[in-house]
């Protein structure tokens, strides 16, 4: 973890409620899915809607069916080199 003291502190406190409204809305998504249970690899539902998010998000391009038919990738800053995650 990185260090906070020579950070600016209205800085930490906005990433912190960045982080607190993030983590809201992906609780939220996850008991959205869970109600909604797919069988492995036949997730059309979950998928469509991950896709429709994903896609919401600035600097993000999605492709759908990348190795699977229910596979969504979401590619951020592609215009670099770097080591695949």
């Amino acid at each position: 973890m990185m260090a906070t003291k020579s950070m600016d502190p209205s800085l930490v406190e906005q990433l912190r409620s960045d982080a607190e409204d993030a983590a809201s809305e992906t609780i939220a998504w996850r008991r959205e899915f869970h109600q909604f249970p797919e069988l492995a690899f036949e997730e059309t539902v979950t998928a469509s809607r991950i896709a429709a998010v994903l896609s919401e998000m600035p600097s993000l391009r999605v492709i759908r069916g990348f190795g699977a038919p229910t596979c969504v990738l979401g590619i951020l800053r592609e215009d670099i080199d770097a080591p695949a995650l």
